[in-house]
């Protein structure tokens, strides 16, 4: 799975997320574009993602789907701790 990260803002984007429903997307701050272009017959690739950017280069980089699931389980049980007394 491929991420891009916008190095101003952080936002993270999955590659996988773009298709010909949702072709064009930025990031939070504006400076990342991500554009999906429908690749013609007959081809067997479902379309091609490009990237744009307007003030800094972009971080891409590739992850394991099973990284990417242990990382939202963490995320997940930072978000539910809770402050004061615990049950025993």
């Amino acid at each position: 799975m491929t991420i891009i990260e916008c190095e101003e803002c952080e936002s993270k984007m999955i590659n996988h997320d773009y298709s010909s429903q949702n072709a064009c997307d930025t990031c939070k701050c504006e400076n990342i574009q991500i554009i999906h272009l429908e690749s013609a017959p007959p081809t067997k690739l479902k379309g091609f993602i490009t990237v744009r950017y307007k003030r800094s280069y972009p971080k891409i980089y590739e992850i394991s789907e099973l990284d990417r699931i242990l990382a939202e389980k963490a995320e997940g049980k930072e978000k539910t701790k809770k402050l004061g007394f615990s049950e025993s």
